[in-house]
C-alpha cells in the first residue's frame, strides 16, 4: 500500500481516492478536546485521592493542575517506594492500589469520570460522524473508554453505531460501521463492558 506519509495537499489529494477504504485510529486527543479525561489525568485523580485519605487532607484544596501540589504529591509516593512519574505501571498500579478486587467502586469511578454529558464535540468529532454516515469511513479504532464517536454519530444520524469485534476466522461477521474501542478491542463487551476495564496488570 502506497504510503500517505506527505504534505497536508497530497494527504487530502491521497486520503481521498481511497477514502471508504482507510481505518481510522483514535487516541487520548480525540478524548480530551471533547472534554473527557485521559489515563494521565486519571493517574493523577487516583494519586491525589490517595495521598488525601491517607494525609487526611482536603480533596478540594488539591488541584493537580497545580504543579506545586503535583510536585508534593509525587514527592509522596516516592518516599513509600511507588512507581516514578511517567512509569508505564503507574496506571494498573493506582488503579488495584485504590480499588484492589472491589470492581463496582472502580465501575463506579470510571462511569462517573467518563459521563457523557461531559462530552463537549467539535467539528472534527462531528466530520468523522458525516463520513461514517456517508459511508466514506466504516471502522474506527480507539484506545479510550468513552463514547464520544458515538455521540457525534448518535447526534447527527439518530441512529447507534454497531460495535462489535470482527472475527478473523469468520468474515461473516464483518459490519459496515464499526467503531472499536479500548473496551471491545480487549475483548470485552456488552454486559462485562459495565464491570471490567481491564485497568490491573492481570486483566
Amino acid at each position: 500500500m502506497q504510503s500517505l506519509c506527505c504534505n497536508e495537499i497530497d494527504f487530502i489529494r491521497r486520503a481521498a481516492a481511497v477514502q471508504p477504504h482507510l481505518m481510522w485510529f483514535l487516541g487520548a486527543g480525540a478524548s480530551r478536546t471533547a472534554g473527557m479525561p485521559t489515563a494521565t489525568d486519571i493517574i493523577w485523580d487516583l494519586k491525589r485521592r490517595y495521598y488525601c485519605l491517607h494525609e487526611n487532607q482536603d480533596l478540594k484544596v488539591h488541584n493537580v493542575n497545580n504543579q506545586t501540589v503535583r510536585a508534593k504529591i509525587q514527592s509522596y509516593m516516592a518516599s513509600r517506594g511507588f512507581p516514578p512519574a511517567g512509569s508505564p505501571d503507574e496506571y494498573a498500579f493506582y488503579f488495584a492500589l485504590t480499588f484492589g478486587d472491589h470492581l463496582a467502586e472502580q465501575q463506579c469511578y470510571i462511569a462517573d469520570a467518563l459521563q457523557p454529558d461531559r462530552i463537549a464535540l467539535n467539528v472534527g468529532h462531528r466530520a468523522l460522524a458525516a463520513m461514517l454516515d456517508a459511508g466514506l469511513a466504516r471502522v474506527v479504532f480507539s484506545s479510550n473508554f468513552d463514547e464520544v464517536v458515538e455521540r457525534a454519530y448518535r447526534e447527527l444520524s439518530r441512529d447507534t453505531i454497531t460495535k462489535r469485534i470482527t472475527n478473523p476466522d469468520d468474515s461473516s461477521q464483518y459490519v459496515d460501521v464499526e467503531v472499536i474501542n479500548a473496551i471491545e478491542h480487549s475483548g470485552i463487551n456488552g454486559e462485562r463492558a459495565k464491570t471490567r476495564y481491564k485497568d490491573s496488570d492481570e486483566e
